[in-house]
């Protein structure tokens, strides 16, 4: 019986020591609900989409195809390609766009290439800037509006905002 305590005495106290070096020491700000508060987000892209829309939509492009054709335009959301280091859903991002443009009615989502005048392709990139403690992190959206029958960048905007940096310390 002697042994035995000894055993799940020596047993107790090795599992006990793995469990508290394999445990990982996760301090106040990752528990904090505010610590992601540099993440983007869908109410990110909405904004975004509701930015690059209605100064796509302003555009002297717009206005000039018109005159020309004596219609609206026809226009195909076709990529946002996430450069970025960070997991971002660009579909949302591409979904609010044409959502804006569609109930706009100044002109026509196609989703089939050769029905549509022009052509929108994106890039999404994030960087991260300063040093120490006031580190932020830029978001940039870029967009573009390409006329497929003559492959000119009739339009271009960049949407950028900056969200504060915070460290993830997650010690194992």
């Amino acid at each position: 019986m002697r042994n035995f305590i000894l055993r799940f005495t020596i047993v107790f106290f090795i599992g006990f020591s793995v469990l508290s070096v394999t445990t990982p020491d996760i301090t106040a700000d990752t528990l904090d609900p505010a610590s992601d508060s540099w993440v983007w987000t869908t109410d990110d892209s909405k904004k975004a989409a509701q930015d690059l829309a209605a100064d796509c939509l302003n555009g002297s492009w717009r206005t000039e195809f018109t005159f020309q054709t004596n219609s609206i335009p026809a226009v195909m959301v076709d990529s946002i390609r996430n450069r970025s280091s960070y997991h971002i859903d660009t579909y949302t991002l591409m979904h609010y766009l044409e959502e804006i443009l569609v109930n706009s009615n100044r002109v026509s989502v196609k989703l089939d290439k050769s029905e549509a005048d022009f052509i929108f392709y994106g890039e999404f990139n994030s960087t991260i800037e300063g040093s120490g403690e006031e580190k932020e992190i830029l978001y940039l959206v870029y967009l573009e509006l390409v006329e497929l029958k003559t492959s000119k960048k009739v339009w271009i905007k960049t949407y950028q905002t900056r969200k504060p940096y915070i460290s993830q310390n997650i010690a194992w």
